[in-house]
């Protein structure tokens, strides 16, 4: 009621307009099937079945009746352009087609008597449609399945007798099977009444368009909006949405046509805002920024069409609803698919009718008075029974400019103004906000947010929501904090006192206060006088006096409830904890080490810096500092008020010395919050700071990553007195390190340089004391430098500080990958043990060798072995810790000192150790034959300075290799190898309890025989030596486990020959004179071989016998050929190859079989 008809909107135009279909003579009460019947029609109906609207009504039901219809327009002057209940009436109340259900199958016996009565409803109902031009349409409702009219005679009979007793169309005679196919013949039903119905509302379309010939433009201007809405309305019912949007736009521009006037303006927009409704919702469909320029330019028009001012709350109401109603549109469209952006989105329509409705209820403050009407006839009474939509109760059907009734017209302007002034505009308005607020917050508008948030708090404060205000205002001032929005802030933390003040809530009151009272607060100092007056009285009595611009009836109502928590609290004091990292308040805190480093016997200075810029002092009761270590909380706590009186801009220094706790040593300490209290008889304020120590390691590390331990402390961050104006420059370090004391010992280390491969190289350590007290707890730990560490250690100095973290990661990166790679080393306390156990994994670090105490001047040594396993040069680190006890602060504490060390011990190998293969003549040969026996020499000479005792010395032989005369199979061609087993190694050495010395070499040989072909390149074996540095040359006499030296042997090519040839002769004869040779053959294959030889001429020497001829050799038989032979030469011969022929293929026998040399002694020539 209080705004008229300006914001009503009726709810049949927001649903989508579907034909009406009546369904009559369904017993749903007593008849199963036709309560199936209704609810297949009605219920569940999904988006793809046909657009209709199924009721069922009686069959004698009563549908309004149709009004006589006007021939003429000549004197006809319309009262008013649409009648308010013409859209329910065709979308509710008149059906566009009736149908009757009866229940009638074609071979019933009383077809007579029910085709009467059946003609005898059609009758009734056309009776109570009283002239419209509704369709009829009749279903019989069967029970047999229905034979094709063709084969069925007495339906093809029957029908047309029943079609013309009911006076039908045969096209509106319907027949529908009772089966379990029910659902499949109903949509074929509803697609023919869908035809019926668009039918129906085309005809209805077209009458209406008759009557345009009979109107004039002078008098009949609402009949030319009344007729194309009607239209429009009926092709929407029809589904014809192109036709539809036509028909609304003409509407629109005759609406456009009208003649305006104050007294008549407001009907004309709300059938404005229905035509434009309509146009909105169906240009969505199509394009929506056709539907955007449509409802701007719509708002233009009429934004400044005000009507009557003394009702001028009622245009911006029917504004917020536009822009409302827009909104809904649009969301609905998103809601379909479409895509909004952070310019165009429903939110802003939704923001723009809240900024409408906040304007009609200021309008609404100014215009309206209430006046009494009671003695008066209501001029509202008929309201809600007005004949057309935004016409005046008072005057219905009245054109004039000019009232009938003046003071009918002063009452009804009254009237409007009295139910305007029961309406909570602020609810609505908070809802359009909360609708706005999630579409902004949705498409990223974060400061148009927090200005909606505002404005919903503001609008919870008009409405004496305080809680819900706070709430709004807790939402968005940090991010105003954040932006540093001094003037909106401040009325934000105004507004926040008031609320807070109203509910008795003393954290956002205290919260309020803390900042108001800020320098930079946009107040009077009167003002923040008065604020800082209020929180001192709050902490003193518990209730702090009513803050201004606060409604006097909430001040009596909040005195009591702050009096009365005041009064609860029993004697106890309360404590009111305020978390100071995000306000903006009047009082700072800064912390500061003065130094980034301190050592463990020293003392650290810890300084707490305070800065209010209030209007007057304030005093404060206590200063506690909290640290990462909880043992010093209570060293840092200050009780003194007169320290803790701070006077505005003037910073005050209180200063902390702190002994360091000895666990402390090699950490960080840091301090996690600093505690200010202001405190009264029944209340307590404790201002906490809280400090991320972590967060300002990281920062101090990324300034300087390689020396965040350095010294370098600012003169203000050491100064006890800072000036006002040098606040900003202090250095805000929350954190320290305490590092260990520095060391008064001495390690003197002793070792004989080089070291050898593999030996247990002894490394002896002294440390001496040199401490003026006793020390203790003496832990000596050792590692080896790998060499990666080494190169990041030169590195890290030259990183500038651009690369910070991420390349500091990449070196240790490097150094773990470098570290894994580097297993050539190892290091033990006792070497016996670790050559008992030479396969376990290396260790390259001794961690907490105990030293014991050591007295003052005293030195305590310790040895250790370190084994390396490759020549070069290993650096060794040396780190010692220990503790003592020194005097800090009047008190004996124990701190621990640390010393770091290194040495480096460079080793060379033992051997050199050439390994060769000869023939049995002892000469070098890369390929032997298998069975056949070879020579293996090895030669060792010692390249270390001290004299090295020998062990012994043994072959390590491959698989199929045995010393030459050991028994073994003997494989055959076609033979596979034998299974692998262990490898033979010859018994004894002969070099055990040797003495060796530098440059001095070692040899022994082997006779050894391969026993089967594997590879080229087949590898023989390995050689291991075993030894020990001689005691004799130590320093100490240190008798050190025997270690090995293991090389590998060289690789041969090995071949096999299927026949053996050997030649047996004296070592030397005289010239002419006759020798025997003796030729053997041996064949190696598994079946007999026939083999033909023959003699090549010499002219070094003759010989007696065959020069060619065969044999028969049988399988592993050996044949021997003796020849005689003359030298005729006095020198070194060789004898020329021979040429065997093996069945039929010709062998050159290896060089080495025949390379046979005598000696022939020249007897006449001495």
């Amino acid at each position: 009621l209080a705004m008229s008809w300006a914001s009503y909107f009726p709810e049949q135009l927001t649903e989508k307009p579907v034909g009406l279909v009546a369904l009559t003579g369904l017993d749903v009460e007593r008849n199963p099937s036709h309560k199936a019947i209704l609810d297949t029609f009605s219920q569940h109906r999904k988006p793809d079945r046909l657009p209709l609207r199924f009721v069922r009504n009686a069959v004698d039901h009563e549908y309004p009746k149709c009004k006589t219809k006007r021939t003429s327009y000549e004197w006809y002057i319309p009262k008013g352009i649409l009648k308010c209940g013409w859209l329910r009436k065709h979308l509710v109340l008149v059906p566009s087609l009736v149908v009757v259900f009866f229940d009638l199958d074609w071979d019933d016996p009383q077809f007579r008597e029910k085709q009467i009565e059946c003609a005898s409803r059609v009758r009734v109902v056309r009776e109570c449609l009283a002239g419209r031009l509704t369709s009829v349409a009749v279903v019989l409702l069967q029970r047999k399945p229905a034979l094709p009219l063709e084969e069925d005679l007495s339906a093809k009979e029957r029908a047309p007798s029943l079609c013309s007793a009911c006076d039908l169309n045969p096209n509106h005679l319907f027949v529908l099977v009772q089966t379990e196919h029910l659902y499949g013949y109903i949509i074929r039903l509803e697609s023919a009444f869908f035809d019926l119905s668009q039918n129906y509302y085309h005809q209805e379309a077209r009458r209406v368009k008759s009557h345009r010939d009979n109107l004039n433009k002078i008098s009949h201007q609402l009949l030319f909006v009344r007729h194309q809405f009607k239209v429009a309305f009926y092709n929407e019912l029809k589904q014809d949405q192109a036709a539809a949007l036509k028909h609304y736009k003409e509407c629109y521009t005759h609406i456009l046509d009208l003649r305006l006037h104050e007294k008549h303006i407001l009907e004309t927009k709300v059938i404005a805002g229905f035509v434009n409704y309509k146009i909105c919702k169906l240009l969505f469909q199509k394009n929506a920024m056709d539907a955007i320029k449509q409802f701007k330019a719509f708002t233009d028009y009429f934004k400044d069409r005000v009507g009557m001012m003394e009702l001028a709350f009622e245009h911006y109401s029917w504004l917020s609803k536009q822009n409302e109603l827009f909104g809904e549109l649009f969301n609905e469209a998103v809601k379909l698919g479409l895509s909004a952006v952070q310019m165009q989105h429903p939110g802003i329509y939704f923001q723009e009718a809240a900024r409408h409705a906040i304007m009609r209820k200021t309008h609404s403050q100014k215009l309206c008075r209430f006046v009494d009407l009671s003695d008066r006839p209501n001029p509202l009474a008929d309201l809600n029974n007005l004949d057309f939509y935004g016409q005046r109760p008072w005057r219905q059907g009245n054109q004039s400019f000019d009232p009938p009734d003046y003071g009918k017209e002063r009452d009804g302007i009254q009237a409007l103004q009295n139910e305007e002034l029961k309406v909570d505009l602020s609810a609505q308005i908070i809802s359009l906000l909360g609708n706005a607020v999630r579409y902004f917050k949705k498409y990223k508008s974060p400061r148009t947010k927090q200005q909606l948030y505002v404005q919903m708090s503001e609008e919870h404060y008009n409405a004496k929501q305080y809680s819900e205000c706070l709430s709004c205002l807790v939402a968005v001032l940090d991010d105003y904090r954040r932006e540093g929005w001094w003037t909106i802030l401040t009325c934000i933390l105004q507004l926040c006192l008031r609320a807070a003040y109203a509910i008795a809530a003393p954290q956002p009151y205290v919260h309020a206060c803390l900042e108001l009272m800020n320098s930079r607060a946009c107040l009077p100092e009167l003002d923040r006088r008065r604020i800082q007056g209020g929180l001192v009285q709050l902490v003193a009595t518990g209730a702090p006096p009513p803050p201004g611009q606060l409604p006097a009836a909430d001040c009596a109502d909040a005195q009591p409830a702050w009096e009365a928590a005041a009064a609860a609290a029993s004697g106890e004091q309360r404590e009111i904890l305020v978390d100071m990292d995000k306000l903006k308040s009047f009082v700072k805190c800064r912390i500061a080490f003065t130094s980034k480093s301190y050592e463990a016997n020293q003392p650290m200075c810890l300084h707490v810096y305070l800065l209010c810029d209030c209007v007057q002092d304030i005093e404060f009761s206590q200063l506690s500092v909290q640290f990462t270590n909880p043992a010093y909380n209570d060293l840092c706590n200050l009780s003194d008020s007169q320290q803790l009186t701070l006077r505005p801009n003037r910073p005050a220094c209180i200063a902390f010395q702190l002994a360091a706790e000895p666990q402390d040593t090699g950490r960080e300490l840091g301090v996690t919050s600093v505690s200010l209290v202001m405190s009264g008889p029944g209340l307590a304020l404790r201002l906490r700071w809280k400090i991320d120590t972590a967060a300002a390691v990281a920062a101090a590390a990324a300034e300087n990553p390689f020396h965040a331990d350095a010294t370098s402390a600012s003169d203000s961050a050491g100064s006890a007195t800072v000036a006002a104006g040098d606040w900003a420059e202090l250095k805000h370090r929350p954190f320290t390190r305490v590092v260990p004391k520095a060391a008064q010992v001495s390690v003197n280390v002793t070792h004989e340089s080089p070291a050898l491969v593999n030996e247990f190289y002894p490394v002896t350590l002294a440390l001496r004391n040199n401490e003026p007290t006793r020390i203790f707890n003496c832990r000596l730990s050792l590692a080896l430098v790998s060499s990666a560490q080494q190169q990041l250690q030169g590195a890290a100095r030259k990183i500038s500080e651009a690369k910070g973290e991420q390349q500091q990661q990449q070196q240790q990166q490097q150094q773990q990958s470098s570290a894994q790679q580097d297993r050539g080393f190892h290091m033990t306390c006792d070497p016996m043990q670790s050559a008992k156990n030479p396969g376990d994994t290396p260790v390259d670090r001794l961690s907490d060798l105990d030293l014991g105490a050591i007295d003052i001047g005293a030195t305590a040594a310790r040895t250790f072995y370190c084994q390396i396993f490759q020549p070069g040069d290993k650096e060794i680190s040396i780190s010692v810790i220990y503790d003592t006890e020194v005097p800090v602060l009047g008190r004996s504490i124990v701190c621990s000192a640390s010393l770091t060390d290194s040495f480096t011990v460079s080793c060379v190998a033992p051997f050199e150790i050439v390994s060769d293969v000869q023939s049995m003549s002892f000469v070098s040969t890369p390929s032997v034959s298998v069975r056949d026996p070879f020579v293996l020499s090895t030669t060792t000479r010692s390249q270390s300075p001290w004299a090295l005792d020998i062990a012994g010395s043994q072959l390590r032989l491959s698989q199929h290799v045995r010393v030459a005369g050991d028994s073994a199979p003997a494989p055959v061609d076609g033979e596979t190898e034998a299974e692998s087993g262990d490898p033979a190694e010859p018994k004894g050495s002969q070099l055990a309890g040797l003495t060796v010395k530098e440059s001095e070499c070692l040899t022994e040989c082997w006779i050894l025989a391969a026993d089967t072909v594997r590879t080229q390149n087949f590898r023989l074996g390995a050689y291991v030596i075993r030894w020990r540095r001689q005691a004799a040359q130590m320093r100490e006499q240190i008798q050190l486990p025997i270690v090995s030296t293991t090389v590998p042997l060289p690789a041969v090519n090995l071949y096999n020959l299927p026949l053996c040839v050997s030649l047996s002769l004296p070592p030397s004869g005289t010239v002419y004179q006759p020798v025997s040779l003796a030729y053997s053959l041996e064949n190696r294959t598994a079946y007999p071989q026939e083999v033909q030889f023959s003699v090549d001429r010499s002219d070094c020497f003759m010989f007696s016998g065959m020069k060619t001829g065969r044999v028969l050799e049988l399988h592993r038989r050996v044949l021997e050929l003796h020849r005689r032979v003359l030298d005729l030469q006095g020198r070194v011969l060789e004898l020329q190859g021979r040429v065997l022929e093996l069945q039929g293929r010709v062998l050159e026998l290896h060089r080495r079989v025949l390379e046979l040399h005598r000696r022939v002694l020249d007897l006449q020539g001495r």
